[in-house]
């Protein structure tokens, strides 16, 4: 793919990662339910983290960035973010069908060996905005007395809406 081509959205959701990674260079990944587009090795980002945006979107420009990129290509993979590895999350989809691993809602599990978690962070991870804590609270009466910057249980097991 040539460098500078648009690079649009494949579906519509939230903008959940904006960043530059050593691997994989300019990354943008976008979350619908459970799923996760990933973008990678990108010149140029063209969405703010935390942004929604519908299928089509233009989000960034194509380009050759990070160390794994041996020539100018789009590096694209498809996540299903309820599951506990990668290997089990990357997935193939089959084009102009519907995914199958979709889901509106899942359930996370809290995990707090790598990085401790509250409903900010979580609410970073999953809307792009660490502001939405509330709309996990919501969703989780559970957590009803928790602070947005409180550490939440290890494995507790809470429900993830869609943006």
């Amino acid at each position: 793919m040539p460098i500078g081509t648009e690079v649009l959205a494949s579906f519509s959701g939230v903008v959940v990662r904006k960043e530059t990674h050593s691997g994989m260079g300019k990354v943008i990944a976008v979350r619908n339910g459970n799923i996760v587009a990933l973008y990678a090795h990108l010149k140029k980002f063209n969405v703010k983290f935390g942004e929604v945006v519908k299928t089509k979107h233009l989000i960034g420009y194509s380009g050759n960035t990070g160390s794994a990129c041996l020539e100018p290509h789009l590096h694209f993979e498809l996540r299903n973010i309820s599951k506990n590895t990668l290997p089990e999350m990357v997935f193939k989809p089959i084009f102009n069908k519907q995914i199958k691993q979709h889901e509106d809602s899942f359930i996370y599990k809290v995990n707090n060996k790598n990085t401790k978690k509250s409903l900010f962070s979580l609410s970073k991870l999953f809307f792009g905005d660490g502001n939405c804590w509330r709309v996990i609270q919501i969703h989780n009466p559970c957590l009803a007395k928790y602070r947005a910057t409180q550490l939440l249980l290890e494995g507790t097991e809470l429900i993830i809406p869609n943006f």
